[in-house]
């Protein structure tokens, strides 16, 4: 798929993804999100981080499908970050390299793409 299709528009964003929740600085992610189930200062940081995260997925999403609504780009981004921080949990305890891993990754990526046209489909025939 070329870059400005959807299919690898996605793609892109779950690799980027996947390649960040790797890195070692993610242990502070893990942090914050641990903190801020008790204090209130770091979930108002953790949840502001969120949505700029999803803001910037959904911008991605224009490029490829403008034809998309800001309430379906803004669930895809969602569903997005749900998996890439699903996925970033089961990282502490399996390797990245293993068969089942990858095979993991790979489900997910269809999974995403499959959805994100589905949603381009269902826009397109709304007219």
């Amino acid at each position: 798929a070329t870059a400005s299709t959807p299919a690898a528009v996605i793609e892109g964003v779950l690799e980027s993804g996947i390649v960040t929740v790797q890195r070692p600085e993610t242990e502070l992610w893990r942090i914050a999100a641990a903190l801020a189930r008790r204090d209130e200062e770091m979930a108002s940081i953790l949840a502001r981080d969120n949505q700029v995260y999803r803001e910037s997925l959904m911008e991605s999403f224009v490029m490829a499908a403008p034809e998309l609504t800001k309430r379906q780009r803004a669930l895809l981004a969602r569903f997005v970050q749900v998996l890439v921080d699903g996925l970033s949990l089961q990282l502490l305890t399996d390797d990245p390299s293993s068969a089942e891993m990858r095979g993991l990754v790979r489900l997910l990526k269809t999974v995403a793409v499959d959805l994100f046209e589905d949603e381009i489909a269902a826009r397109s025939s709304q007219g």
